[in-house]
């Protein structure tokens, strides 16, 4: 598993949304298996609250609400997708791609499975906690929507 220490920082890009953030990880997964993680989210803007905008945002891509009580679900890869290489990770949400360092351990995990689990933050960041301790904060609340998207090597 990738310690702290090892993961590339996160990467904001600005948008619509406010400065959209990518943060990627490797985790064991429901499926008991260790998986490639990367979360999008947003500390928001005057204009854009995520607890607004981004459950809309991760409606509009097809992720299933944590609340669901189902499974993720598969996006569609026309909506989200991700092209991985050892050294960086590019999400292509629609027309739009972020692109942020990678480390070589989940890029085998995404390459291997051609998935990587897509994780959309409800919670605006705060800049004085790292980026591991939101994504705890942000999975131990609940505050997210989760998808299963199509990772290929590029």
């Amino acid at each position: 598993m990738t310690t702290p220490a090892d993961r590339p920082p996160a990467t904001p890009s600005t948008g619509q949304l406010g400065a959209l953030i990518t943060y990627g990880w490797a985790a064991e997964a429901p499926t008991g298996r260790e998986e490639a993680f990367v979360m999008l989210y947003t500390a928001g803007t005057n204009q854009a609250d995520p607890r607004d905008t981004m459950p809309r945002f991760a409606a509009a891509i097809g992720a299933t609400d944590a609340h669901a009580g189902r499974p993720p679900a598969r996006i569609d890869p026309a909506l989200a997708r991700i092209i991985t290489t050892p050294h960086t990770v590019t999400i292509h949400v629609g027309d739009t791609q972020f692109t942020r360092p990678s480390h070589p351990e989940w890029h085998a995990l995404a390459a291997r499975s051609g998935m990587a689990i897509l994780v959309v933050s409800y919670l605006p960041a705060d800049a004085a906690v790292s980026e591991g301790i939101y994504a705890d904060q942000v999975t131990d609340s609940g505050q997210y929507a989760i998808g299963l998207t199509s990772a290929v090597a590029g």
